[in-house]
């Protein structure tokens, strides 16, 4: 069996049968970002759930200005996509 990563969160495996299957592997993520109202984080949310992250896997806390999302996305895609909300956006960390 042979594999190879693909962003860190997922993995293509190949059997000797030559039938290949993914492993998606999910994270939570955290990012730090601007957010002055209650419609900041809908918009978070909004573009996030364009993206396909369910509603329950997307956390906002307003007052500390952080959205935390549960997801096989790529740190990269989630940034890309939360700054679609014109806010300033900017990655924290992975949260264990």
């Amino acid at each position: 069996m042979s594999w190879s990563s693909k962003k860190h969160i997922s993995w293509k495996f190949i059997c000797s049968s030559h039938r290949s299957f993914t492993v998606h592997i999910f994270q939570t993520q955290e990012f730090q970002m601007e957010m002055t109202c209650e419609g900041c984080s809908n918009a978070a949310r909004r573009v996030l759930g364009k993206l396909g992250v369910s509603e329950s896997d997307i956390q906002t806390d307003l007052q500390a200005q952080k959205v935390t999302v549960t997801s096989t996305f790529s740190k990269e895609k989630l940034l890309e996509t939360l700054q679609k909300t014109g806010k300033k956006v900017s990655f924290i960390g992975v949260k264990n």
